[in-house]
């Protein structure tokens, strides 16, 4: 079977019972990035405005159809 991936996104404050569970049940996990104030990042990679992925998320496949 293939392997399943998942993208959690949750409160930092949650961030060491997630840790937890994830090595309690031998799931891997990696740390990709933060979102802080009005910015997502991801080390090396990028560091965008919400508000130009929160536009991408909304109307992106809108504007792809209609070109």
């Amino acid at each position: 079977e293939a392997a399943s991936r998942i993208v959690l996104s949750l409160d930092p404050a949650n961030l060491q019972a997630v840790e937890a569970a994830c090595k309690k049940m031998g799931v891997p996990y990696l740390l990709l990035g933060a979102v802080e104030g009005d910015r997502f990042s991801l080390p090396n990679t990028m560091d965008l405005p919400l508000a130009e992925l929160s536009d991408a998320w909304h109307n992106g496949l809108e504007r792809a159809l209609q070109t």
